[in-house]
This record gives C-alpha cells, sequence and structure tokens, in this order.
C-alpha cells in the first residue's frame, strides 16, 4: 500500500482527545470513564458527543467528570455525526474514537499509539474483548460480498498480526492519527447504525491510508446483550435487517470500482437470496423490502458520493478485498445452520 502524505493537520500537537459519541449509554458510561482516567499515557483532553439522550446520559457525565466537555446534538441519527466532529474539530493529532460501552485496558492507548507510528497508520483498531474475557474480534479485510471478515472473531483463535493493510472494523474503539487521514474521508452520517464503521475503513484504505491493528491494545467490550450473542440467543431485529442489507449494497455502490461490481454481481445476487431467505425465515422479510426502498431513495446521494469517492481512489480494489467469506454472527449462524 502506498505511503501517505501527511494532510493539513501535520501542524497539530501531539495530544491525545478521547471523545465518546453515545446516545442512552447512562449504565455503562462511568466505566468507560474509568477505564479511560486509568489510560497511560493519559489523553490530553476527554470529551463527550451526546447523539439525543434522553435517560440523562450527558448530566451523569457532566456529574462524573468536571473536565468532560460535553457537546449536545440536536437529534439522533447514529453515531457518525458525533465521530465526525470529534475528528474535524479536535485540535489534537490523535483521537481515540469510543463507543459510549468501551473500557480500555491501560496499555491500550500506549500500545495503539506505538502501532499507529510504526505503521504511520491513519487509523488503528484495539481488540476487542467481551466482559468475561472471550475474544470479541480483531480487524478486519473487506469481503467482495461488500462484508466485513474478521480476523479472529466471537472466541476464534485471533490471526491477525500486529500492521496494517486492513480495510474494515468495528468502531467501539479505534485511534485516528488526523495527520494521515486522507482528506475528506470521514464517516457517512447517512448510514446510521450498520457497517458504518466498516464503509469508512474501506474508503480511508481506498484513499491510500493506512488501517493498522495493535493486537497488545485490549478494549473490553460492556455491551451486555454479547453474552446471549455468544450463546447464539438473540433474535434478528428488523431494523438490523433493513439497515444492514441497505448500507451493504451502498458500501459496494459508493466504493467498488465499476469493474469490481460488474464482476461481484453473481455474489452479490447470492447474498441477497441468502438475506431474503433470513429475513423470512425471522419473520422480517417486511424489514427487507423496507431496506430494499430504502436502497432506491439514497441512489442519488450515493452516486455523488460514488463520483467523489472514485476520484480521490489511490489503491485498487483487488488489494484490499478478500474471497474469504465474510463473518456472521453467532446468532445468525445458528439461524442459517439448518438450511
Amino acid at each position: 500500500m502506498p505511503s501517505v502524505s501527511p494532510n493539513k493537520a501535520g501542524a497539530c500537537p501531539d495530544g491525545v482527545a478521547a471523545i465518546w459519541t453515545v446516545r442512552n449509554a447512562r449504565d455503562v458510561l462511568p466505566l468507560s470513564l474509568g477505564a479511560v482516567r486509568r489510560l497511560v499515557p493519559a489523553p490530553s483532553r476527554i470529551a463527550l458527543h451526546d447523539d439525543g439522550s434522553d435517560d440523562g446520559t450527558p448530566e451523569l457525565a457532566a456529574r462524573e467528570s468536571a473536565a468532560m466537555e460535553i457537546v449536545r446534538l440536536p437529534a439522533s441519527k447514529g453515531p457518525s455525526r458525533g465521530r465526525n466532529l470529534a475528528i474535524e474539530s479536535a485540535p489534537e493529532r490523535y483521537v481515540l474514537l469510543l463507543d459510549g460501552d468501551a473500557s480500555p485496558e491501560p496499555g491500550a492507548l500506549r500500545e495503539l499509539m506505538a502501532a499507529a507510528r510504526r505503521a504511520a497508520a491513519a487509523v488503528t483498531l484495539p481488540r476487542v474483548l467481551t466482559q468475561d474475557g472471550f475474544l470479541q474480534h480483531g480487524p478486519a479485510h473487506m469481503s467482495w460480498a461488500a462484508l466485513p471478515r474478521f480476523r479472529g472473531w466471537w472466541g476464534e483463535p485471533a490471526t491477525a498480526r500486529e500492521g496494517a493493510g486492513y480495510s474494515a472494523g468495528g468502531a467501539t474503539a479505534m485511534l485516528i492519527d488526523r495527520r494521515f487521514l486522507p482528506e475528506g474521508v470521514l464517516f457517512d452520517e447517512d448510514f446510521g447504525l450498520r457497517l458504518e464503521d466498516a464503509d469508512f475503513l474501506y474508503r480511508v484504505a481506498l484513499a491510500g491510508g493506512r488501517v493498522a491493528f495493535a493486537p497488545r491494545a485490549a478494549v473490553i467490550h460492556l455491551n451486555p446483550g454479547l453474552e446471549d450473542e455468544r450463546a447464539a440467543g438473540v433474535a434478528y431485529p428488523a431494523q438490523k435487517m433493513a439497515l444492514q442489507s441497505r448500507n451493504r449494497r451502498l458500501l459496494a455502490l459508493k466504493s467498488f470500482a465499476a469493474l469490481t461490481l460488474i464482476l461481484t454481481l453473481p455474489l452479490q445476487f447470492a447474498v441477497e437470496i441468502v438475506t431474503a431467505a433470513l429475513a423470512a425465515r425471522e419473520g422480517v422479510l417486511g424489514a427487507y423490502a423496507s431496506g430494499w426502498i430504502q436502497t432506491l431513495r439514497a441512489l442519488p446521494s450515493a452516486l455523488r458520493a460514488r463520483r467523489r469517492i472514485q476520484a480521490g481512489r489511490r489503491v485498487g480494489d483487488r488489494s484490499l478485498l478478500t474471497a474469504d467469506l465474510p463473518s456472521f454472527r453467532p446468532s445468525v449462524l445458528s439461524r442459517m445452520r439448518p438450511w
């Protein structure tokens, strides 16, 4: 992957801002804040971007930390707007983006920064663990199906080593080096939830930015639903079906080269058949249809974004995509096995 010339953020100081983007995280935010207080080195600034919470999260944050900067976003549109604000407005070189249920271990920031510097990475990802110590996921490569293939996934052995060259991943926590982030590459605020992180990371890699992994940087994911997910006991929600199917299509449409889109048409068709069958099995076929309607409505803006993305392309799809099957959550696999 080619090196990236430092962008206009190159003159910013080398401090680290730890910034949460949250919605209704009252139950877990104090634990996350406590973990950030124990980080070495300590962040030079902490902030919370609240995405329309109605459970008192920003008020709790203000009581927990008088030093925390709190920005109240007017209405909930998903985490991307708060993350973009964190990246664009920070005077610091480094921005540690955190979900409200992310609890980094004390040495995580040191390991993330060291790996980022060694790789000259725009984004560096940690190892994400469940509360009982199981691996939830490592970094990922984007698959030809426009879904991420994680390297280490839900208790599987971690197969990723330190280094760059990844093209997808999760956003529970990630370190942004603004100096090496390709100019104009931000989270897509129209994605809402589902695949917004993989979409962002693929576009970072497509524009020539390095996506790295720091295996010794561990972050605990405090989401209480993860234990049920690992036991395959979580139902497939209708909203997830609509948003994930829509965003998968839009990701491919925006970012894949024309030849890639043509060559993967049979694969995309197969994914649609499997997704529709899963939706029917789970009783959310209406949500799958809603995802198609949302896809069609988003086409004009997606095509405009495609022109910008393809104009800024520095890397070919072939070097970023993997032929491995995408990663599916245990709850999804358990529903697919009887087929």
